[in-house]
């Protein structure tokens, strides 16, 4: 036997030594040695392919988590002890895209990022995408806000919940004008003007919206500077014309007056076929009047022969001196429409309890001593220390209670109509008995007021005739 093969001896003095003993019998059996590294690389083999499995089936879990498909492996186990963070994060990453308004736009609402976009998210009401557009500094464009306060229909629906709320600095031209920065060649733009402020007051959701997002005080302080000038211009016109129809009234009783009447017709019949004598004209009047085209009509027979012209004279005298001294016609509109609006736009005062006007009842002056009326007629409508409307050819200023003695003329076409009794109550005319017409005298002697159909009170007046 050789020494390398004899038997272990009970009770060995080295582990050692046995070991490299071993590995020697193991070495020297070549089948043995082949069999045992097999086996070892069959077991790294083996470990590398469960760590291989391992990061597979990671991934494979990842995957069908996100896609919510339900698999054996990733089927969460009994284990209380694990905490898992991991459905937070779709929530995460659903914040971290809300945070960005242009991606919520796009990504959210198919809307891409653009001031024409913004504009119909406003005019169809859309809360939401109107609120994103702001909230990335969309800015506020004059011209098309005043297009979305215009659409009296469209404005119903419009989100100027979210300007008010989100968009209230984005803007400060649209709460001014250009109307006080000097003349210009151009005409100001319908989105520059004062008076647009007057519009938006007839609407009360643009008027609380204006409110809201300006204030009232600049809008005021323009409106006031803006209603003195057209105060002043309405008045204008008034005192001129106040003055045309004294001159007007003067005119025609002066040439439709006995025994002028027919030494003015005759002059002008005159002149009609040889013109206007020096020595038949004393004055500038007279002149124009001689010049002026008299109408004449063709008189025929019943077979139609022309027998000759008629003169006609009253009517020509009426025409000239409405055409010497005209009336215009006041438009009272603009005025009236800025001082609604400012009393709109004032900031309320809460200190001052609002004053009500008490209703006004019908009441008469009593008649001049010795007057005897021929009937009653409309003098006009008299509203806030102003007169809206006249029919007669007193001055503007004057207020009811001081016409009684005044000498007058009915103003309009065809006249007035006279009245037996004075109205009872607002709307009421009374029997008619009569007509004034345009050009006749009148003399008033008692005034009888009561309220108007619209606004103020209809002022009624007793006249007697002068000129029969």
């Amino acid at each position: 036997m050789r020494p390398d093969s004899a038997p272990l001896r009970a009770g060995g003095s080295d582990d050692g030594s046995l070991f490299i003993r071993f590995l020697t019998w193991v070495t020297g059996n070549k089948t043995l040695a082949t069999v045992i590294c097999c086996l070892v690389m069959i077991g790294f083999v083996v470990v590398d392919a469960a760590l291989w499995s391992g990061k597979v089936i990671h991934w494979a879990c990842s995957y069908v988590g996100e896609n919510r498909r339900p698999f054996g492996p990733c089927l969460p186990t009994a284990r209380p002890s694990t905490v898992s963070s991991k459905p937070d994060e779709p929530k995460v990453r659903a914040e971290q895209t809300h945070s960005d308004p242009r991606r919520e736009l796009k990504d959210g609402m198919g809307i891409d990022w653009s001031e024409e976009n913004f504009w119909k998210a406003v005019a169809r009401g859309d809360e939401r995408a109107t609120a994103l557009f702001l909230r990335d500094g969309m800015t506020i464009s004059s011209q098309q806000l005043h297009a979305v306060l215009s659409d009296r229909v469209g404005v119903k629906r419009a989100a100027l919940h979210q300007l008010v709320e989100m968009g209230r600095t984005r803007n400060a031209e649209f709460c001014s004008s250009d109307d006080d920065a000097g003349p210009s060649s151009k005409p100001l733009a319908a989105h520059r003007t004062v008076l647009r402020f007057a519009d938006y007051a007839k609407d009360e959701q643009v008027s609380q919206f204006v409110q809201k997002f300006c204030g009232s005080s600049a809008i005021v302080d323009a409106l006031n500077r803006h209603l003195a000038v057209e105060s002043n211009r309405v008045t204008s016109v008034e005192q001129v014309n106040a003055r045309n129809q004294k001159s007007q009234s003067e005119c025609l009783a002066r040439f439709l007056t006995d025994p002028a009447f027919v030494r003015y017709r005759d002059v002008i019949r005159g002149a009609a076929s040889r013109g206007c004598r020096r020595d038949e004209i004393k004055d500038e009047l007279e002149r124009s009047l001689c010049l002026h085209p008299f109408p004449f009509v063709q008189q025929t027979n019943a077979y139609g022969n022309v027998l000759g012209r008629e003169f006609h004279y009253e009517p020509g005298v009426r025409d000239f001196c409405a055409k010497k001294f005209p009336v215009r016609a006041v438009d009272r509109s603009k005025r009236d429409e800025l001082a609604s609006a400012i009393a709109l736009f004032r900031p309320a005062d809460s200190t001052t309890e609002p004053t009500v006007k008490p209703p006004y009842v019908a009441k008469s002056t009593p008649s001049r001593p010795g007057f005897v009326a021929d009937g009653w007629t409309a003098a006009g409508v008299y509203s806030d220390g102003v007169w809206s409307s006249r029919l007669l050819s007193f001055a503007a200023t004057i207020k009811p209670e001081d016409l009684p003695g005044l000498v007058v003329t009915p103003m309009q076409l065809p006249g007035n109509n006279l009245r037996a009794d004075p109205p009872r109550f607002a709307g009421d005319r009374g029997k008619e008995i009569g007509e004034l017409d345009v050009g006749v005298q009148l003399e008033i002697g008692a005034v009888h007021t009561v309220p108007s159909t619209t606004t103020g009170i209809s002022v009624w007046v007793a006249v007697r005739k002068i000129l029969r």
